[in-house]
């Protein structure tokens, strides 16, 4: 019975996955997420015999979504993007269901991660074979994100994918890996996302290093951190590297004068102020960086996501747990977290649901 439950939260993830990064209906796919999680949390609490536990210092992120149906009250809720406060309801969700699930699904995660690749892949493919230019969707994981079509998030997506074929490949190297590899290289560069370089790179080295591989398999270390290299060069010839995100420094100061946020979902608002940015020439809707988003739309008080963030990440860097169970799943957090700090990529809800999820299945144990 628990193999059927499993398969099925299996196929109902990957189902969950591809219609969240379709931005098809953004409102949709989250309220489908939240029902998603919501299963899985009951499957946690009923269908297992051990103890119901919560993650280490999941009290501080339980502030953090406090903080954020407060900052409904205190901003207004027409001011307020309720699509990202159960955006990440959801992911704090489904972080407690899989930590207790873990022993069930985890061997699955990569597995689903692989297979949406596959999908979105395959459909930007299709894509690529029709008249025309292709649409534009700033929160799709395969479309062009922006007017100029410079950049889409399948690269974002499919660093994840090329992290966990790399760790499948030094166990057993198969034909299929390296094929999905030739086509993950290729997305990659044509995604012109530096975000996804960067992610491949920390995920890469924390992997290498956590399995003792650095000098086993020095060769294909460097050949990834090589493609990350010239894959940042050459998007240079598309898109400035150095001057390409202003809105850090608009967040900071708009920071100043809305101590108590904008509403979350509201960074347009402080990009087009001219009090707080000049002559309008950079915009955005996105601070194209998850804390100082969240630090934007809810103030000060987002400091206890800052908190919860950087516990989990210190406790993740330093462990000293043997389990190498935990290896994959936390590379892959850091690969996404390293992203987040760079792309707006957070508010697409398969990348945050993905990122919650591999988090619970690197805390093994609790002891981390």
């Amino acid at each position: 019975m628990n193999k059927v439950i499993t398969n099925l939260a299996s196929v109902l993830l990957v189902v969950l996955f591809v219609f969240g990064g379709l931005a098809v209906n953004y409102s949709y796919s989250i309220w489908f997420g939240l029902f998603i999680s919501v299963l899985v949390l009951l499957w946690a609490i009923f269908g297992r015999k051990s103890k119901f536990t919560f993650p280490k210092g999941f009290v501080l992120f339980g502030v953090f979504l406090l903080t954020l149906i407060l900052n409904i009250l205190w901003i207004g809720k027409a001011n307020v993007r309720l699509d990202y406060v159960l955006l990440f309801l959801s992911g704090g969700i489904f972080l407690v269901a899989f930590y207790n699930l873990r022993g069930q699904i985890s061997k699955q995660l990569p597995v689903i991660i692989v297979t949406v690749g596959i999908i979105l892949g395959a459909l930007y493919l299709f894509e690529l074979t029709r008249p025309g230019e292709l649409p534009i969707k700033s929160l799709s994981l395969y479309l062009p994100s922006n007017a100029w079509r410079n950049h889409n998030h399948l690269g974002d997506f499919w660093a994840i994918v090329l992290l966990i074929l790399v760790y499948w490949n030094t166990f057993k190297p198969k034909l299929i890996h390296w094929i999905l590899i030739f086509f993950g290289v290729f997305f990659l560069a044509s995604s012109l996302s530096r975000s996804s370089y960067l992610a491949l790179g920390v995920g890469v080295i924390y992997l290498f290093k956590k399995m003792g591989w650095i000098e086993k398999y020095k060769k294909i270390l460097v050949l990834f951190l090589g493609l990350c290299l010239v894959w940042i060069i050459h998007s240079a010839f598309y898109k400035s590297i150095l001057f390409s995100r202003p809105y850090f420094l608009q967040a900071l100061k708009g920071l100043v004068k809305y101590p108590l946020g904008v509403g979350m979902g509201n960074f347009g608002l402080i990009s087009t102020d001219v009090q707080i940015v000049g002559e309008v020439k950079n915009f955005s809707l996105f601070t194209h960086n998850i804390v100082l988003d969240i630090l934007t739309g809810v103030g000060l008080m987002g400091l206890t996501f800052v908190t919860w963030l950087t516990y989990v990440l210190k406790k993740l860097i330093f462990s000293e747990n043997k389990d190498m169970k935990a290896v994959l799943p936390t590379a892959i957090f850091l690969a996404i977290t390293a992203n987040f700090f760079f792309d707006s990529t957070y508010v697409i809800p398969t990348m945050l649901w993905m990122w919650f999820i591999s988090l619970s299945f690197a805390l093994v144990n609790g002891d981390y």
